[in-house]
């Protein structure tokens, strides 16, 4: 797999932080930005969006997830998806609703969180090549 980008994580969740940090692989690097005083300010200090790298934003603490996508989003962050413990289908609608990429139920298990952001890097590296393909013609 090409690099397509750079991975970022941002969670509050002490937890997830540490099996994030375990998370590694020579296809991609993932930053993690861990924000033990809660959401309020913590987005500001993500750099300026990447516009081939994923986010992945923890949902946990987070008042409206849907509302925070669709700030990403207009920040410039193309591939956003949620990541929450028990998510609702109510909540899921409204995250695709906002223009959110996917939405993961939340595990601590290293090896599924490396399988889900290869299989999301290679879906990004699809469209982008997709997107090339079609520009060209």
């Amino acid at each position: 797999m090409k690099q397509v980008g750079r991975v970022y994580a941002v969670t509050t969740d002490e937890h997830w932080r540490r099996a994030l940090e375990q998370v590694s692989d020579a296809s991609f690097r993932l930053d993690t930005l861990y924000c033990p005083e809660g959401y309020p300010g913590c987005l500001d200090r993500l750099p300026d969006a990447d516009p081939g790298g994923l986010l992945l934003v923890d949902a946990t603490g987070l008042p409206d997830v849907a509302d925070t996508v669709r700030r990403l989003r207009e920040r410039g962050w193309r591939y956003v998806v949620a990541v929450a413990a028990d998510p609702s289908a109510r909540e899921t609608a409204s995250v695709f609703k906002a223009r959110g990429h996917d939405y993961w139920v939340k595990t601590f298990e290293v090896d599924r969180i490396l399988r889900q952001v290869k299989d999301c890097l290679r879906q990004i590296e699809r469209s982008v090549q997709e997107n090339r393909t079609a520009s060209e013609t």
